[in-house]
């Protein structure tokens, strides 16, 4: 208080800065994409990577599955807890996978292998990540 407000807009513009360069590093998929982006690579504009995954059939058939057990009803909840388990650890094999890209970028890899294997790897990130939170929705209508 008492400052000049070109001092305090600084000091606000300074704060917003490091909050978004935090928010950045500490997730993983927005790290992710910053590295892609600063090697000149680019996302589509849904913020997705516009490569297609191998993993898209078998999340598609993930879902369908989700659905399935859904309209089954509360007996199929263990059904659901199951493939949701499946799919949390696909998703986190992505994630230490997307890790050790980091890593290698930090032990001298070029930043545009890093990033080429980036762009494979968020799109299995997406594609897992949604399919979690649809199971876990189905889980969640069936009271779990």
């Amino acid at each position: 208080y008492g400052k000049p407000d070109a001092v305090r807009r600084a000091a606000m513009s300074r704060t917003t800065d490091l909050t978004t360069a935090y928010r950045t590093l500490k997730e993983l998929p927005t790290r992710a994409r910053y590295l892609i982006e600063t090697t000149g690579k680019t996302l589509s504009e849904t913020g997705g990577t516009g490569v297609v995954s191998a993993r898209l059939a078998e999340v598609l058939e993930a879902r369908e599955a989700a659905l399935e057990l859904r309209a089954q009803g509360p007996q199929a909840l263990p059904q659901l807890v199951q493939l949701g388990a499946i799919f949390r650890a696909k998703l986190s094999a992505v994630e230490r996978q997307i890790e050790q890209q980091f890593a290698s970028a930090d032990a001298g890899t070029s930043r545009n292998e890093v990033a080429s294997a980036l762009l494979m790897l968020l799109a299995d990130h997406k594609y897992l990540f949604q399919t979690v939170q649809d199971i876990d929705r189905a889980k969640s209508a069936l009271g779990a």
